[in-house]
């Protein structure tokens, strides 16, 4: 039943014309510039709107392919967003319109994948709830890691172990930096070599990898650590809003694997976190389809990182 007490208060929105006033942390990936490029047709947006207030509370949008809801089409997540203060019936009254909204149009599934739980513990829990409550099943369960950045150097943050390899890093010259007019060629062939030997697909062209740097000036961004004038460490980061940052696409040099280079990596970007205030270092799961990667967990624990889940949801919907 929808709360009769959400429905007095709250007005949503659809597609609204206008630019909406939002009083909820915006992540980037769900906001219209990213959703428009990415490949599926014609997205739906749903505000939940405080009538008195005059602002939004919680947004959602969805892609539909093949009679299935969608969220994110491409991108890391989608799912909801909402005010950290938001009452729980209202998100309710959200979840249970968009069902209904789904319903209206022949949709039968609808997938969301979300943010993991460090973006917003509190929201994030209070979401899973209603969706679970909604009808909705978790279909996959992702570890997440992170590293809070804060006022502490981050060597203060490093096993025993990797204290030494950044030691050794640093005795043999490497050097961090930020490139600011990267080959974009260049570092793409590197993050593609370092997945698929890894085993695992990348998921953009360089067509697409290219229009991101395009397309989102100083949004993506590029670190590297080298050895004389060769790259032999880096990451593609995202600036997710002005509290995140995003590990995206970290890849490595395998001749100078037994340095662990992603250690002086990770310190220059933790650096770089902190003179932009950034307040969480997103470093990504360190699961695939929820099996875990045991390594990959170990390097991210023993560089600070805290652990949190990253859920996907699904709800079979009932065809008349």
């Amino acid at each position: 039943m929808i709360e009769p007490d959400a429905e007095a208060w709250y007005d949503i929105l659809i597609n609204p014309p206008q630019d909406i006033n939002c009083a909820f942390p915006a992540y980037l990936f769900n906001e219209p510039i990213h959703l428009r490029q990415q490949p599926c047709q014609r997205f739906t947006t749903f505000y939940l709107f405080h009538k008195r207030r005059k602002r939004a509370e919680a947004r959602f949008s969805f892609f539909v392919q093949d009679g299935k809801a969608v969220s994110p089409c491409r991108a890391t997540f989608g799912s909801i967003e909402i005010h950290p203060s938001l009452p729980q019936q209202a998100l309710d009254f959200f979840i249970q319109t968009i069902n209904q909204y789904a319903v209206n149009r022949g949709v039968t599934e609808i997938h969301i994948k979300s943010y993991p739980f460090c973006y917003a513990p509190e929201p994030a829990t209070h979401l899973t709830a209603s969706l679970t409550r909604e009808g909705y099943q978790i279909s996959l369960t992702e570890l997440n890691y992170h590293i809070p950045i804060t006022l502490t150097p981050f060597e203060s943050l490093l096993h025993a172990s990797e204290k030494r390899r950044l030691k050794k890093c640093i005795g043999h010259g490497f050097v961090f930096a930020e490139e600011l007019d990267p080959d974009l060629s260049a570092i793409y062939q590197m993050v593609k070599d370092t997945r698929l030997k890894g085993g695992f697909p990348i998921s953009l062209s360089y067509t697409d990898f290219e229009q991101l740097f395009l397309r989102f000036p100083g949004i993506y961004q590029v670190f590297t650590v080298k050895d004389s004038n060769r790259i032999i460490a880096l990451t593609v980061t995202v600036r997710i809003n002005q509290d995140i940052l995003y590990n995206f696409y970290p890849a490595d040099d395998p001749e100078y694997r037994h340095f662990s280079p992603a250690v002086l990596l990770m310190k220059g970007v933790y650096e770089h976190g902190q003179e932009q205030q950034y307040s969480i270092l997103d470093l990504g799961i360190a699961t695939d389809q929820g099996e875990p990667n045991y390594g990959l967990i170990r390097f991210k624990r023993f560089i600070g990182g805290k652990s949190s889940l990253k859920l996907s949801f699904i709800k079979q919907i009932a065809t008349p």
